[in-house]
């Protein structure tokens, strides 16, 4: 009786020694953990106006290939998704809601299950107090789309706040007034060809009081709705739009590129505008002066000589930095940094450079 609880005894014991060493190839079902989203920009409690763009992260415990999208929201809105994943942003046009306290919310999705939400309290605030001055601009640079091999820089963002800061120092113009959209609504490294860094409402050096945002369609067509909208209330208003960016046609023919009995477009971050468009976007607009220019050729022509001036001396400012620019060029190439200089060379040379497009960009090889 003894021997036969010994035999039993030893084959449960060898049983357990078996199951344990042979455990790890019974493959087993891998628990998923829920991602992780934060919002990092607008500080709680923050007061916010105009454009606002709010940046966050996320993460996901099981790995950041699993993380699918970003959802933001306003108060009971509905959920949108937001720029990217585990560097995210996402734009809030805060003149869409009443002035006061507002609920900005952030959760992401890895596919089976959602974050906990993230949330920030922010106060809106656009009252004007410069209803008294019809002044308005609008500064628009697409320079460096991920799918245009040549980047223009961040020179169309620097410039734009130049021209901004001489609008309000010598016209006038208050700051409130006035929008800067810029590509993705991000500064990147390596003059912008590089990866982001931090949003144009957060640098240190912003000219205060100016609305930042991406160059989306979605934005240029709310702005200019904004503007049109507020501008047509008053007889003696005046608005300057400022466009910058890679035009679009055929790199091949360098006389029309390739616009003969064709439409004009130009390049913004997500889209192309062909010249009908824009013209659609502006034919509600009802004032003393609109003037619509680009970085080398003005298309509407303006009777005020104080605005052209000013346009024309911040034009020959451009035109010098860029002469600099290929000095330095030169100088790199006989030290030996071809490829940099090259690069630098053809970044420079390209807003004198059309690009195929029809919606779809063709990229320059």
């Amino acid at each position: 009786m003894l021997n036969k609880r010994f035999t039993i005894l030893a084959r449960v014991l060898s049983f357990l020694i078996l199951a344990t060493l042979f455990s790890g190839c019974i493959e087993q079902e891998p628990i998923n953990e829920k991602p992780f989203v934060a919002i990092d920009y607008p500080s709680d409690s923050a007061t916010v106006s105009g454009i606002l763009m709010v940046r966050g992260t996320a993460d996901d415990p099981d790995g950041n290939d699993t993380l699918l999208k970003v959802e933001v929201r306003v108060d009971n809105g509905e959920w949108e998704t937001a720029y990217g994943a585990k560097k995210w942003s996402f734009e809030i046009d805060t003149t869409v809601y009443d002035d006061g306290e507002h609920e900005v919310y952030a959760r992401v999705s890895d596919g089976e299950l959602y974050s906990e939400t993230s949330t920030v309290t922010v106060f809106i605030k656009n009252e004007d107090r410069y209803q008294n001055v019809h002044r308005w601009a609008v500064f628009v640079a697409t320079a460096n789309r991920p799918d245009i091999d040549v980047k223009l820089g961040n020179g169309g963002l620097y410039l734009a706040e130049d021209m901004a800061k001489y609008f309000i120092s010598s016209y006038n113009y208050p700051a409130n007034h006035i929008t800067i959209l810029f590509d993705d609504g991000w500064i990147r490294t390596n003059n912008g060809e590089g990866e982001r860094v931090t949003t144009l409402q957060e640098r240190t050096d912003r000219v205060s009081g100016v609305s930042y945002g991406a160059a989306t369609i979605d934005n240029i067509e709310q702005v200019f709705t904004r503007v049109i909208e507020t501008a047509n209330l008053y007889d003696d208003s005046e608005v300057f739009i400022w466009m910058f960016s890679h035009g679009v046609g055929d790199i091949e023919n360098r006389i029309t590129g390739g616009k003969v009995l064709e439409r004009s477009e130009i390049l913004v971050w997500d889209d192309v505008i062909a010249d009908n468009e824009l013209g659609e976007m502006l034919s509600l607009l009802h004032t003393k002066l609109c003037l619509i220019v680009g970085l080398e050729k003005e298309v509407a022509v303006v009777s005020d000589p104080k605005i052209k001036t000013a346009y024309t001396e911040k034009l020959s400012e451009a035109k010098e930095m860029l002469d600099q620019s290929d000095k330095y060029i030169a100088e790199m190439k006989k030290q030996g940094s071809g490829d940099t200089a090259i690069k630098r060379s053809d970044k420079f040379a390209s807003k004198r450079t059309s690009y195929t497009s029809s919606k779809s960009v063709k990229t320059r090889t």
